[in-house]
C-alpha cells in the first residue's frame, strides 16, 4: 500500500497576517502597530468568548461558545475515569457568502483537474476516485499513464 506523507503548513498567526497585511499596497502602518492591533482583536475575542458570547469574524463566520453536561451511563466502559465532567466546545459556522466562494474555488479547480482548494486542503484518493467515477473531475494525463 502507497502512504504518502504530507507536509502541513502552519496555520495563519498573528506575525504572520501582520507582515501579509504590511505587504499590501494600500498599508500605510508599521509591522508592530498592526501586530499590536491584531494581538488586542484576539484578547477581545477571547474575551468575548470566555463570557458565553459570541464572535464574528467578518467575511468568515463566527465562532459560538456551546456548554455541555454529558450524562453518566451504566455501561462502566462508556464513562470517563473519576465521571463524565461537564466541558465547552465552539461551534464554527460559516457566513453563507464565504461557503458560496469556497464551494466555486472548489468547482473551479476541478474543472481544472485539481480537486481541492489549495496544497494544503487536497482530495485524498478515495474522494479523487469518487469525483472521478462521478464526472467531476478529469485525469490528467500524468496519472492516466501511472494508472
Amino acid at each position: 500500500m502507497d502512504e504518502t506523507v504530507t507536509k502541513y503548513k502552519k496555520p495563519l498567526n498573528i506575525r504572520t497576517m501582520a507582515s501579509k497585511v504590511y505587504d499590501r499596497s494600500d498599508c500605510i502602518y508599521k509591522t508592530d502597530v498592526i501586530r499590536d492591533v491584531l494581538n488586542m482583536y484576539f484578547e477581545e475575542c477571547e474575551n468575548v468568548l470566555l463570557e458565553g458570547e459570541k464572535v464574528g469574524l467578518p467575511g468568515i463566520g463566527s465562532l459560538t461558545p456551546h456548554v455541555h453536561t454529558p450524562m453518566s451511563y451504566n455501561v462502566p466502559s462508556m464513562n470517563d475515569e473519576g465521571g463524565n465532567n461537564p466541558y465547552t466546545t465552539i461551534k464554527f459556522t460559516r457566513y453563507t457568502e464565504m461557503k458560496q466562494k469556497m464551494n466555486r474555488r472548489y468547482l473551479k479547480n476541478m474543472e481544472a483537474g485539481f480537486a481541492g482548494l489549495g496544497e494544503n486542503c487536497k482530495c485524498n484518493q478515495m474522494q479523487k476516485n469518487l469525483l472521478i467515477d462521478q464526472g467531476l473531475l478529469k485525469i490528467k494525463e500524468k496519472e492516466e499513464e501511472e494508472n
